[in-house]
């Protein structure tokens, strides 16, 4: 049961950053639900983080102690790791932004209005910037992220429950619950 497990977090982990979907383990295995993850440099690991925010390593990956940033209010629901794997964030629906290990706290939305809640983040390839996408496609860059356009001016059919980086960095994808992708920035 175990390797059922760590192969369907696994699984979760990875597909969830570009899905936007809760992922819980099979019945009788666990009662975490993780919402989020990544996998580490190497591809040996991942991590998978809670609603309540608690992020476990599997494989390689390590937990690091927070850094900076917010104190998370409410659950956690977008995740991204640095690509050195020295270091994560986590972000809340209201913006807020906790940064752990040699991740840096580049700022948040936390305390400003938003038309819709935070639904997920991406770090830059430089790990030295991310970027937060609302529920309604609004983009928010900090550090070294460009922004490269929003989803927020168009007429979404269903909201906009996650976002992935291009490898190479130049750009974005954002996935509406529907299926929907929006590209932004360069291939």
């Amino acid at each position: 049961m175990r390797s059922l497990l760590v192969r369907f977090v696994a699984l979760c982990a990875v597909t969830g950053l570009l899905t936007g979907l809760v992922c819980s383990a099979p019945a009788g295995a666990a009662t975490a639900v993780y919402i989020a993850g990544a996998a580490t440099p190497s591809g040996h690991g991942y991590w998978a983080v809670t609603a309540g925010g608690a992020v476990t390593g599997f494989g390689d990956a390590r937990a690091f102690a927070r850094s900076g940033g917010d104190t998370i209010t409410g659950s956690v629901l977008g995740f991204a790791a640095r690509r050195d794997g020295s270091g994560y964030w986590e972000v809340s629906a209201d913006g807020s932004v906790t940064a752990f290990g040699a991740a840096r706290s580049y700022g948040s939305m936390h305390g400003r209005p938003l038309a819709r809640p935070i639904a997920g983040m991406e770090s830059t390839v430089t790990g030295n910037g991310y970027w937060l996408v609302a529920a309604n496609g609004a983009i928010y860059a900090y550090g070294d992220a460009a922004f490269l356009g929003p989803a927020s001016l168009l007429a979404l059919r269903a909201p906009i429950v996650g976002m992935a980086r291009f490898v190479g960095g130049t750009g974005y994808w954002l996935v509406a619950s529907d299926g929907g992708i929006f590209t932004y920035g360069h291939f």
